[in-house]
């Protein structure tokens, strides 16, 4: 939600939004990618690692002074090591198809509501119809149990579609306030995460900015898109924490830390579920609170990028026309 919060307070300038709309093979960024060309000159985000935004910022200048062009397709093929490709010879073994559009007043206002929606944690489905460019690109703007809007809405065809879902901003919701969880919250933070820290006995709130402190379990609302640790260190404040929560409310992913038996005797000896990450973090043979919190927050975004692949592919295979644009 970070990418769409900045563009949404920058798109009022006016300029190009430039969005990767597929991609063919391996790219730095995925498909839903955005970045904001404004009128003054400024860029918010990135589509690659510098390998295509020199060149997008010419393609932009060109598409501004075309009056009667308001958008423009183009392929960026990166597979080749040499420079017959499009000059750059990344070898990157991908093709990256970027969606060029002109801001209007109808692409500023869907965007003040695409916020107030993921704001609200609320995803919003986005269909662009891409055979009217080079003229302007039909948006629709489906939220999750919410009227849809922008143009089109009732006739969103399957051919040259293509379909993005727009995502609220991860929480990360930890329960334990010892000192190893500040390199959790640093990584999680620049990673694009909310972070909420739960402890009974939590005082100084300033100790772990950014996160957002709470005391009581209830005071919390929470979403079965939330990514949960648990970290407390005390054996009956995990108790309290899994038998209030985690047994009442369903997460995207729940981890926590300690071993396996101790795990067990968290739950009476019972069958751990499936769905807990006991030990937590992907087993990279993590020591201390810095490698430890690493490996959390890798095995957090395997999910979360695995969860949004998903949906992605299903996308490509409903809305997916396969045809080629040049540049």
């Amino acid at each position: 939600m970070e990418r769409i919060k900045i563009i949404s307070e920058a798109i009022r300038k006016g300029g190009v939004l430039a969005t990767i709309v597929q991609v063919d093979g391996s790219a730095y960024r995925k498909e839903g990618t955005m970045m904001l060309f404004t009128k003054d000159g400024q860029q918010m985000g990135m589509v690659s690692a510098s390998c295509l935004e020199v060149d997008l910022e010419i393609q932009v200048e060109r598409l501004l002074d075309r009056p009667h062009h308001f958008s423009q397709l183009i392929v960026y093929d990166m597979s080749r090591e040499d420079d017959l490709g499009w000059g750059k010879g990344a070898g990157c073994n991908g093709k990256v198809h970027i969606l060029l559009e002109k801001v209007d007043e109808s692409l500023k206002k869907s965007f003040k509501k695409v916020l107030k929606h993921v704001t609200n944690n609320m995803p919003v489905m986005v269909y662009k119809s891409l055979h009217t460019v080079p003229g302007k690109v039909s948006t629709s703007y489906y939220p999750q149990n919410d009227v849809p809007f922008g143009t089109n809405i009732d006739t969103i065809s399957t051919k040259d579609t293509y379909a993005n879902c727009l995502y609220p901003q991860q929480r990360l919701i930890i329960f334990g306030a010892g000192q190893d969880v500040m390199p959790l919250i640093r990584f999680a933070h620049d990673t694009g995460f909310e972070t909420y820290l739960w402890s009974a006995n939590v005082s100084e709130t300033e100790q772990f900015q950014p996160a957002i402190c709470f005391r009581d379990l209830k005071a919390l609302v929470y979403y079965p898109s939330d990514y949960v640790v648990v970290m407390t260190h005390d054996f009956q404040q995990d108790k309290k924490v899994i038998q209030q929560v985690l047994f009442h409310q369903t997460f995207r992913y729940v981890g926590v830390l300690g071993p396996r038996k101790r795990m067990e005797r968290l739950l009476h000896h019972k069958e751990i579920p499936s769905w807990i990450h006991n030990p937590v973090g992907l087993d990279i043979r993590a020591e201390g609170p810095e490698e430890i919190a690493i490996s959390i927050m890798a095995e957090i975004i395997k999910v979360k990028n695995e969860v949004q692949y998903r949906v992605q592919e299903s996308n490509r295979d409903l809305f997916s026309s396969g045809k080629e644009y040049k540049i």
